[in-house]
């Protein structure tokens, strides 16, 4: 169903707010469907987290799992069926590289398909997706380059659809 990431989300909140515990707070504050996002100052301080976080979702009953962290201590502290596999995961659209503790967002290759057409001017621009806003700066560019096509209400030939010139 369509609902049920809205539901389980939902459904997660409820549950959170309901604990009325910091650790649920945090979690409730920094959630994101049915993933939490969130970091701790140190090793310890981040299994003291997995401690309590994990209870708060056995009592529903929902089994927290799938923990990525950039520090092997706590990992090593924690169970094997509760951490994620491997040593990149996605965070909304975005890599993490959990040994480098570095983001990547997927490349665009322009060359592939070249742009010639508003619409795929715009598919292009829109492929990358920059939620924390990294790429601002660079994307910008793109961005304002489809306004001012927009703006000078250019139009695709109806003899060539491989350009685009004024009407």
């Amino acid at each position: 169903m369509i609902s049920s990431s809205f539901l389980l989300f939902a459904t997660v909140q409820y549950h959170l707010n309901t604990a009325e515990t910091p650790v649920a707070k945090k979690m409730a504050n920094n959630m994101y469907v049915a993933n939490v996002i969130t970091g701790v100052s140190t090793p310890r301080g981040a299994y003291q987290f997995y401690k309590e976080a994990k209870p708060l979702f056995q009592s529903s009953p929902m089994n927290l799992q799938e923990w990525a962290s950039n520090c092997d201590e706590f990992l090593h502290s924690i169970p094997e069926s509760d951490r994620i596999t491997g040593n990149k995961t996605k965070v909304l659209g975005t890599t993490w590289d959990m040994n480098s503790d570095s983001l990547f967002i997927n490349e665009c290759d322009i060359s592939a398909s070249p742009v010639t057409t508003k619409r795929k001017a715009l598919q292009f621009i829109s492929k990358i997706y920059d939620h924390l806003g990294f790429l601002s700066p660079v994307t910008l560019n793109g961005k304002l380059f489809i306004q001012e096509l927009w703006q000078q209400e250019l139009s695709v030939s109806s003899q060539s659809n491989s350009c685009c010139h004024s009407s």
